[in-house]
């Protein structure tokens, strides 16, 4: 695939992915008021909990089967269909497994983390959805292996919609009258959107579906084998993530709040926080997802230098988006906090977390390259140390200093942990020059912020809306920003031209004066 490919489907699926965030934010900030903070909270939780239930189920489908099929798309005779099948086969028998064992210990489940045996027929409905989506990452991974990126963005869409329009109806007509419990309208309306999924994809894939009569390059054993590391990267990441939001309104009641208050926290944090500073990462979500069967086919193809060039320019078309939206945030962090249905506590919060921007949307990159290049060892050790500096200052910090440990926690393992994976990446790219990657952007946001001062004190003398600030730096400050970017790249190529040039008409001097070059009866000291 070409860049120009690659930057096509990933302003595609950039498009659809924003709609879906800015649609799944506006059904946070409606829950928010329809039904309080700290009940966010418990959807929340609910939410993570089926999170690691589906990873454990499907043993990371998606990116399994989207490598592996691109890795013998790349081979000139491989057999693409029979991968999917064997990702389907283990992503099936473990669904089944892991379902299975939710489904017999329901009442235990109930009983031991909802505090209600009641909700047992909830956590049966639950394992009941757990083949389902198995099956959906399986083909999703499959589509984008085949650079059909529309589909499984388009399964995204079905899927939440109807999951966000069962879970909207449930709220407005059903909780109020007492018809059924918070934890049943969230599993039912999670299952409805896994099967309008599943049937869009099973009816897509059945049309669509190529006969292919080669022999596959590995067996379902060694399939097995081979996915092993990326199911053992995706049960440490979810495991250490969902204990990770489990520990947080334990060690806000240890500060001194309320089950309630703790609640609330954790909603704000997750449902609102979040959310505002990974909605602009969409793009680098749409990127990172097409980088794994890119340079999986391109170590499958044995083309070295490409995937170098490709690394390298993800990595500073990266850092130079993050560095604006950091700006942003910086600047504007109180509107945008207000905005999304927050308050001043809100915008605060956003202020404090916008210098760890850039690390947090590198880690979304880092983690598509690494995989593509077949580091997933590396990646699984580098989770584990990461989530384990997130724990342990969680539990020092948070009993301490409140939320503010939470945020204390989330700078110290994302700089930590990404800095480790882009030295790795840079060394796997052979070494990436730091001044594309810092110092072009860092003169650029001092362009921008320059400007978005003067922009602030011209705008505050008028009567304006609260979004009418962030908007126009959006628009003026963003221009400036490109405008200074260009400047200095252009500066580079022709310093770069220039140096060819000269670098040209040396090595031809040098050919015509060599010894080799003279003719034959004139002596080489001449």
């Amino acid at each position: 695939m070409s860049k120009g490919s690659v930057g096509r489907d990933t302003c595609f699926l950039s498009v659809m992915q924003l709609l879906l965030q800015a649609l799944g934010l506006m059904l946070n900030v409606f829950l928010t008021r329809r039904i309080g903070p700290s009940q966010v909270g418990v959807v929340t939780l609910i939410s993570t909990f089926f999170g690691l239930c589906a990873v454990l189920a499907s043993g990371n489908g998606f990116v399994s089967t989207s490598r592996f099929v691109s890795e013998e798309i790349g081979r000139s005779s491989g057999n693409p269909e029979r991968v999917l099948r064997y990702a389907g086969i283990c992503s099936l028998l473990l669904s089944l497994l892991v379902g299975g064992s939710v489904y017999v210990l329901a009442p235990w489940l109930a009983e031991r983390f909802l505090k209600s045996a009641a909700l047992a027929s909830g956590v049966r409905l639950l394992a009941v959805t757990l083949p389902f989506a198995s099956i959906c990452a399986c083909l999703k991974g499959y589509f984008h292996a085949r650079r059909r990126v529309t589909i499984p963005a388009a399964a995204d869409a079905v899927e939440f919609l109807m999951h966000g329009a069962a879970l909207a109806f449930g709220v407005i007509f059903l909780l109020p009258g007492g018809h059924c419990s918070l934890f049943m309208l969230i599993v039912v309306s999670m299952l409805l959107g896994q099967l309008a999924a599943f049937c869009y994809l099973g009816v897509l894939y059945l049309h669509s579906r190529r006969a292919c009569g080669n022999a596959c390059t590995m067996c379902l054993r060694g399939f097995a084998w081979a996915a092993l590391p990326l199911l053992l990267n995706s049960y440490l990441t979810s495991l250490l993530s969902t204990a990770n939001d489990a520990l947080i309104p334990f060690t806000l009641r240890q500060f001194g709040h309320s089950t309630e208050e703790a609640f609330a926290q954790f909603g704000v944090f997750e449902a609102l926080l979040l959310p505002a500073l990974f909605f602009p990462a969409v793009v680098l979500g749409c990127l990172s997802s097409i980088l794994v069967p890119e340079l999986s086919r391109n170590r499958g193809a044995g083309s070295g230098e490409n995937a170098r060039a490709l690394i390298g320019s993800v990595l500073r078309r990266t850092l130079r988006f993050a560095g604006f939206v950091m700006l942003l945030f910086l600047l504007y962090g109180s509107q945008i906090g207000t905005l999304i249905g927050g308050d001043a506590f809100a915008g605060r919060m956003l202020r404090i977390l916008a210098p760890v921007i850039p690390f947090i949307y590198l880690e979304i990159v880092l983690e598509g390259i690494l995989r593509g290049m077949g580091r997933q060892n590396f990646s699984s050790v580098n989770y584990l140390a990461e989530y384990m500096i997130r724990i342990s200052v969680l539990l020092i910090c948070v009993p301490i200093f409140g939320f503010y440990g939470i945020l204390a926690s989330y700078y110290a393992s994302n700089v930590i942990g990404n800095l480790v994976r882009l030295w790795m990446v840079r060394r796997l790219a052979g070494g990436i020059p730091w001044g594309p990657l810092l110092l072009r952007p860092g003169i650029a946001l001092f362009a921008a912020w320059q400007c978005g001062m003067l922009l602030c004190g011209l705008l505050r003398l008028f009567a304006l809306p609260l979004w009418a600030e962030p908007a126009v730096f959006l628009v003026l400050g963003g221009a400036v920003y490109l405008f200074v970017l260009q400047v200095l790249d252009s500066m580079e190529q022709q310093k770069k031209t220039r140096n060819a040039s000269l670098h040209s008409v040396s090595g031809s001097f040098t050919v015509q004066t060599s010894p080799s070059a003279l003719p034959r009866d004139i002596p080489a000291r001449y």
